[in-house]
């Protein structure tokens, strides 16, 4: 039926077949009554390199282009999964005030503005905004063939690296390779993009943990920066928060199923104000459309993090359906914000209160910020429906909004476990339909149990309470993950979801360095060790398997080719450096013309 007729069917119908109609007509209509300061942006981006063809907004907001759903999969299906995404944060400062970010679909405006803050001020010019209403988009390939060759591509020429001085941004912006050390990006100086080309990552200071924020990640990475701060928070009704986020999308092509069908992103999030929040939570808000996007189950899994989305029976009907066995589509907080030190919780749920991640063993943790508290893992997930003025329905403001960061309703009853999550008779309970997921809770409570009529579904995940300091940075990395199981039916394909989760998870807690596909295949192919990295005398490539050949060559930081060697079978090849001189080179190793991998190695 074509939706367009359905308005003048009843009410009913409307809001059980319609949502898209009241979402485009709202957006239309109230944006025009916001402040005339930052105007909305404008600026979309197609994040594409794999299995999943989707568009990413500069507002906050993703997978759709303020109409439709743009999260296909497969790409060049016409099907897609997911309809619109957001992030909210929400927290109390000082006066006890709450102060929340957040949207939905745009439709009585927005709460995030593109743009880097200015630090003295807290504040963003209008041109400022306009700016940055773009975003940066650059191949890993691309940046390879830049080091190799000098071939550039104008995001790599204009790569933000740098803070605007005159409007007091912040001095490095986004992530990059300083090549001559002196702060600056300048592609003609060979900075370029940060992609770590190396198989090591810094460590935390006086640890042996690894530490892989500040970099870009993926085959293909797209880049950008919002803040809450250049106009009204005309969704929320809130007052600014105070918050410039850097935000980064990427994905990767993968010879796994379950790398090549998901997208990663990731958040540093920076607290500009001189404000110090408690009580903070981030949000992931979802709309998942699977395909039909009236036959839908929801729920979420508590020991992974994962909120997904799955279909209500056994056929997605309709041309925008996936038809017999429908796929399974799920959002994990992979990295949560940092816990504060001493709460007396159990942020990452792992049965221990305010333990770091480093064992008495000294076992050797890969970990992504730069102070060793735990993690939070995802603490509530909560599902409304598309209703106003109901407890369970559309937020009504900043307090709606913060309420479902929190798993509370509207009415600020707050959830409880089992059935419609209402019963005041029931232990209060903030993860809605996990299953039997929760360890500490293992008693069945989904869709399933309680007999649910399968229909539209909207859904909050958020991690939290922690403290937010004036000038704290955090990072948060999520990713969305996506299975279609032959023969199982939705329950098969979310089972295969899970375990595709797990994939993605140990992808994250590897540095999202893949082992096996794509420029690292060599690692497992011929396992070629390069040794020592940094060196003054000489590097050795050692072959694990001398039957294997494969050829060599070497650039300095201009690009120039210094070193060529091909076909080398007997092993090991020793590289010569002490004539050379000192500074950054990089390594290409290849077979039959084809790039396996690259690497920086510092000669001194």
């Amino acid at each position: 039926m074509n939706k367009i007729l359905v308005v003048f069917f009843n009410l009913i119908v409307l809001v059980a077949f319609c949502k898209e109609i009241p979402k485009t007509l709202k957006r239309t209509i109230d944006i025009d009554k916001m402040a005339t300061l930052c105007a909305p942006p404008n600026s979309e981006a197609e994040l594409y390199i794999n299995n999943v063809r989707t568009t990413i907004l500069n507002g906050g907001d993703m997978w759709w282009n303020l109409t439709n759903g743009k999260y296909e999969v497969p790409a060049g299906t016409g099907k897609h999964s997911l309809f619109a995404g957001s992030l909210w944060i929400g927290g109390i400062d000082g006066g006890g005030q709450l102060r929340v970010a957040g949207q939905t679909y745009r439709q009585n405006g927005m709460d995030w503005w593109s743009g880097a803050m200015d630090t003295t001020i807290l504040d963003i010019q209008i041109l400022d905004c306009l700016y940055y209403d773009r975003h940066w988009k650059v191949n890993k390939q691309d940046v390879l063939d830049f080091i190799s060759n000098g071939t550039t591509t104008a995001d790599i020429i204009s790569w933000p690296g740098n803070g605007n001085s005159a409007t007091n941004e912040g001095h490095y912006l986004a992530p990059f390779y300083d090549n001559n050390g002196d702060g600056i990006y300048n592609h003609i100086d060979g900075d370029y993009p940060a992609y770590n080309f190396t198989s090591n990552y810094p460590t935390v200071p006086g640890t042996n943990v690894q530490t892989c924020n500040n970099y870009l990640f993926g085959d293909q990475s797209i880049w950008w920066v919002i803040n809450d701060v250049g106009n009204l928070h005309s969704a929320s009704g809130s007052d600014e928060i105070g918050l410039e986020v850097r935000c980064q999308a990427f994905a990767f092509q993968s010879s796994s199923p379950a790398i090549n069908n998901a997208t990663f992103y990731q958040y540093q999030i920076i607290n500009r104000s001189s404000t110090y929040y408690t009580n903070t939570y981030f949000g992931q808000w979802v709309d998942p459309d699977l395909g039909y996007a009236v036959d839908d189950y929801v729920g979420c899994d508590v020991g992974r993090g994962l909120g997904y989305c799955y279909n209500g029976d056994s056929f997605d009907e309709s041309f925008s359906g996936y038809g017999i066995d429908p796929p399974a589509i799920g959002i994990d907080i992979l990295q949560g914000p940092t816990a504060d030190l001493t709460d007396g919780l159990d942020n990452d749920r792992d049965g221990c209160i305010d333990c770091t991640f480093i064992d008495s063993s000294g076992t050797v943790v890969i970990y992504y910020d730069d102070v060793l508290p735990e993690q939070i893992s995802i603490t509530s997930f909560i599902n409304y429906t598309h209703v106003n003025n109901s407890p369970t329905g559309i937020p009504n403001g900043f307090t709606g909004y913060y309420n479902y960061l929190r798993g509370v309703w509207l009415d600020n009853q707050p959830m409880t476990f089992g059935g419609d999550g209402r019963n005041p008779l029931n232990p209060i309970y903030t993860y809605m339909y996990p299953g039997t997921s929760d360890p500490f809770n293992p008693t069945n409570w989904s869709e399933l149990s309680v007999g649910n009529i399968p229909g539209d579904r909207t859904f909050v995940q958020s991690a939290g309470p922690y403290s937010m300091e004036p000038g704290e940075v955090d990072y948060v990395t999520t990713s969305v993950v996506w299975a279609q199981q032959t023969g199982g039916g939705p329950l098969g394909s979310l089972a295969l979801l899970q375990q595709y989760d797990d994939e993605a998870q140990q992808l994250f807690s590897n540095c999202f360095r893949l082992i096996g596909v794509g420029i690292d295949e060599i690692e497992v192919s011929i396992n070629i060790s390069v040794h020592p990295n940094p060196s003054n005398d000489f590097v050795m490539f050692e072959n694990s398997d001398p039957s294997k050949n494969y050829n060599l060559k070497i650039f300095n930081s201009t690009g120039q080719l210094v070193l060529t060697e091909s076909n080398i079978l007997n092993g090991n090849y020793k590289w010569e450096t002490s004539t050379l001189p000192k500074g950054t080179y990089i390594y290409e190793i290849s077979s039959a013309d084809k790039k396996l991998k690259a690497g920086k190695i510092v000669l001194y």
